[in-house]
């Protein structure tokens, strides 16, 4: 059986138009982004960008680094040294280096469109006022800018310096995921002085009521040399009060010798401070051969400077 071999003849203008076509489509998807970002990009206006998110009734913003276009994830923005002082000069945040990935697509039409943010080295120093935080960004401004639909949010490095000078929070690692759908998030970070290892991991939504940030699912784990703890809790974030309430919390706690369980009936948590209702404690014996029993029972617990502790009330038995 004889096979007919059929070829194709393509003419010499379809074969240039095919040509040329090819070369618009890598044209307008690869040459102009790669045109506009690098050729045509401006360390100002990148600086500006960033600049005009802040609220500047109140405070003053300077970067004092520069301002380049890089590969990250794609292209990115890399802004570097960024400072925020307040009215009395007293600087409230440091931030070494910022990188801004870029949506693609948006870069054909000539825009910038942040997608993914990561930033090294901040350091946020707690204020005189407790409440100076709260219109540090200006939040309106940020919906319909170009990080109005932001996808994602890392910061590593990240420190919390108190009024004597101390470090709060030292050397954390902050994520935010999919924050254009159901966001969710995960600190982790080491308390020197209580020699533990702390990560919290829980789900955001936002309510009608713009003032309150929901945290529905909120898990918390404390690893110390001789305890281990993990708890369940629900919370919210008031950002009129800039305060994360942290409610109905239940949980285990173990160690080489003894297990039990932990009940926390509300826990309010500020930049000058943490406060604590109700803490229920039972503690049991891992030895088969040892029936004993601790029970504790704490009420109003309170910690000014994170590194003293009142309690109103207590009994164990």
């Amino acid at each position: 059986m004889k096979h007919k071999l059929y070829k194709i003849h393509l003419s010499r203008n379809l074969i240039r138009g095919l040509i040329w076509l090819i070369f618009a489509i890598f044209f307008c998807f690869v040459g102009l982004p790669l045109l506009f970002f690098y050729y045509l990009f401006d360390a100002e206006q990148v600086k500006h960008m960033l600049i005009k998110q802040f609220n500047h009734q109140n405070y003053s913003v300077v970067i004092n680094g520069s301002a380049e276009p890089r590969s990250w994830h794609g292209l990115s923005l890399f802004i570097a040294n960024l400072s925020v002082t307040d009215l009395n000069k007293h600087e409230v945040l440091h931030i070494n280096t910022v990188n801004c990935q870029l949506s693609w697509w948006d870069l054909i039409f000539g825009h910038y469109k942040v997608r993914r943010i990561a930033l090294n080295g901040v350091t946020v120093y707690q204020p005189s006022n407790s409440n100076q935080y709260k219109d540090l960004f200006n939040n309106q401004n940020i919906k319909n800018s170009e990080f109005g639909n932001l996808r994602a949010l890392s910061i590593n490095n990240l420190n919390w310096v108190g009024k004597t000078g101390q470090y709060i929070i030292r050397d954390a690692k902050l994520y935010f995921n999919n924050l254009d759908q159901s966001p969710t998030f995960n600190i982790r970070f080491n308390s020197e002085k209580f020699a533990s290892n702390v990560e919290i991991n829980g789900i955001l939504t936002t309510p009608e009521l713009q003032h309150n940030l929901l945290i529905p699912q909120l898990t918390t784990k404390i690893n110390m040399p001789q305890w281990q703890v993990e708890l369940q809790s629900n919370g919210h974030y008031d950002y009129d009060k800039q305060q994360l309430v942290i409610e109905s919390s239940y949980g285990v706690v173990n160690n080489h010798n003894y297990n039990g369980n932990l009940t926390m009936e509300n826990l309010k948590w500020t930049i000058d401070g943490v406060s604590m209702q109700e803490l229920n404690l039972i503690l049991n014996a891992n030895q088969k051969q040892i029936t004993q029993e601790l029970r504790l029972n704490a009420t109003n617990l309170a910690s000014s400077t994170y590194s003293d502790l009142t309690i109103q009330a207590s009994k164990y038995k």
